[in-house]
């Protein structure tokens, strides 16, 4: 069964944040926007797929985008802009890292 389904995405005061959801490995990210004040991705998927380990990270605007920061080697993997969101006084640009 097709289903749209929403993950909550968890967010600190740093500029930069990375998290790990489990989605299914096909979802299809459809949105990204604040639901009574909290961000939340929408995502369309197949209720009987297994859900995989996603990568995800947030960048604020005017902060410069790192390549094996935090202690991960990213430099073989890319980042999906999925979408962004407003928080005043910041703007949030999520991404899904693809290694």
């Amino acid at each position: 069964m097709e289903i749209i389904y929403k993950y909550k995405i968890p967010v600190s005061p740093d500029h930069l944040k990375r998290f790990k959801l489990y989605i299914p490995y096909d979802a299809e990210i459809l949105s990204v926007q604040l639901q009574g004040g909290k961000p939340v991705i929408w995502a369309k998927l197949e209720t009987q797929e297994q859900s995989v380990e996603r990568t995800f990270v947030i960048y604020g605007t005017g902060i410069e985008i790192m390549r094996g920061d935090c202690g991960y080697d990213l430099v073989d993997c890319e980042l999906n802009y999925v979408g962004a969101w407003q928080q005043p006084p910041y703007v949030w640009h999520l991404f899904e890292e693809i290694c």
